[in-house]
């Protein structure tokens, strides 16, 4: 398990195999999220480069089920 958030002294962190701590002291919102959002889709990408065929396997069959309960984004 990983913990993503900002403070050691998150509850996240003791039961976390690894921990990533991420600042948001930031005067606007979308700052902090930018960091977030960014390090959580570099940390995606080097899993799904990790698991290969198996997780476009994995990734396909959730955008079926996706579409299968038209959900639109946008």
């Amino acid at each position: 398990m990983i913990a993503i958030t900002d403070s050691r002294s998150s509850p996240l962190v003791p039961p976390a195999e690894h921990a990533f701590f991420i600042p948001h002291a930031s005067s606007f919102y979308s700052n902090s999220m930018g960091a977030y959002v960014v390090f959580c889709e570099a940390l995606l990408n080097l899993v799904a480069r990790e698991l290969g065929d198996k997780a476009l396997t994995s990734l396909a069959g959730r955008e079926r089920l996706i579409a299968e309960m038209n959900i639109e984004i946008g």
